[in-house]
């Protein structure tokens, strides 16, 4: 029995967690409702717009809420700690518990037990869940795709039309028109560009531009039915050797020529898995080796590496937005719950700034490693959190001892 309660919550304890986990879920589900919002726009709009099976849709909000669970997590524990401790402050409960002789890292003691506990599971969960719902995502936008070529197409921009282990093709069209009445899309100013990864080089190896082109269905020898885009009115550049030399092939008046849009996804789920981020933690590791023993201290290995390290600084986050939250909900006593969202706002904005961009860091400084780039963000936040901990919540009495005893010298 003393072993046991060893290990059970106090009622302080369970009080300052209880106080936690309400702001907790509701930013977990405010964060997670922007940025599936924000990442899923185009995909809603093209399953209203063109009458895709809501099946679709609902795949994938649950394979896309997968993913987003990774940045959500750190996201709502900070804003949670600076609004919990934010709301006791105002309420008069940290200064009775300091009146108590209760230190500021009992209080504390809690949420730090809980952010290293969240961090541990997210570990895992960043390593292996997070693939492979990025790799579903892709799956089902693949068949929303299948389902109807154009519907993720977006005019003014370059949507990916498919990708494989060394190649991708990208496709940007000026316009879009839509005839209801005959069922008919057409779309003009089209643009297709092939890039193939060629020792450890992205090299445009084709490029395609057709006047206009339309959605066709065509029937194969063996009677299976293929969509595609037949390109009128065009011409295309290709480069065979991979030496940047192009020959140019023309398809003016009568002629066409056809791009299928997507392979064949009966059996997509079985696919290898070729994007970085769709990896699990064994393929990337063997991608890791693979990448040193071709081209050491290239690109593509910087680029790896960073993935790698990106997965395990992003669950310790949450340590770090808690060590910083906790002084900042202590200042903000009476600044009202706006000032705390902002503050959580901010600190967010900051670090996903540096954690976003640390591929960009990593293969352009000469002095950042990928492993310092994946960190920065995390260890700018911890010397952030330390410091305001130091100056907001260490206890002063040894200066009111000192003052004492120099009066008394005195």
């Amino acid at each position: 029995m003393t072993f046991l309660r060893i290990f059970k919550p106090t009622i302080l304890t369970r009080h300052l967690i209880k106080s936690f986990l309400g702001p907790f879920i509701i930013g977990e589900l405010f964060f997670s409702f922007v940025i599936l919002l924000f990442s899923m726009r185009q995909a809603i709009q093209a399953v209203l717009e063109n009458n895709i099976e809501i099946i679709f849709l609902l795949k994938l909000s649950l394979f896309s809420m997968g993913w987003t669970l990774g940045m959500t997590v750190p996201m709502s524990a900070l804003l949670a700690i600076i609004m919990t401790i934010g709301s006791l402050n105002a309420d008069q409960e940290i200064i009775v518990m300091r009146a108590s002789g209760i230190h500021y890292f009992r209080i504390f003691r809690p949420y730090l037990f809980f952010g290293v506990s969240i961090a541990a599971a997210m570990f895992w969960y960043q390593m292996n869940a997070v693939p492979y719902c990025m790799k579903m995502v892709s799956v089902v936008i693949n068949r929303i795709a299948n389902y109807n070529p154009t519907a993720l197409l977006e005019p003014g921009q370059f949507t990916l039309l498919d990708q494989k282990a060394n190649m991708s093709r990208h496709i940007y069209v000026e316009s879009i028109s839509i005839d209801e009445k005959n069922q008919k899309t057409t779309l003009k100013g089209i643009q297709i560009r092939k890039v193939e990864t060629v020792n450890g080089r992205n090299l445009l190896t084709e490029l395609v531009y057709a006047r206009e082109g339309e959605k066709v269905v065509k029937v194969l020898s063996n009677n299976e039915e293929v969509k595609a885009l037949r390109l009128h009115d065009g011409f295309v550049y290709i480069d065979e050797d991979n030496k940047g030399g192009f020959e140019k092939l023309n398809f003016k008046g009568d002629g066409f020529m056809d791009i299928n849009m997507r392979d064949n996804f009966t059996h997509m789920e079985s696919r290898a898995t070729q994007s970085i981020i769709e990896l699990g933690a064994g393929d990337l590791l063997k991608r890791i080796k693979d990448a040193e023993k071709a081209a050491p201290g290239g690109v593509s290995l910087k680029k790896l590496k960073v993935e790698l390290y990106k997965r395990t600084s992003l669950p310790f986050a949450t340590v770090v937005f808690i060590l910083s939250g906790f002084p900042l909900g202590i200042v903000n006593r009476r600044s009202g719950r706006g000032v705390g969202f902002g503050q959580a706002i901010l600190i967010i904005f900051v670090y996903f700034s540096f954690f976003l961009s640390s591929d960009a860091l990593a293969t352009n400084s000469s002095f950042l490693t990928p492993m310092m780039a994946a960190w920065l963000g995390n260890f700018l936040l911890f010397l952030f959190g330390m410091t305001l901990y130091a100056l907001k919540t260490t206890d002063l009495m040894w200066k009111v001892k000192a003052r004492e005893s120099t009066a008394v010298q005195g």
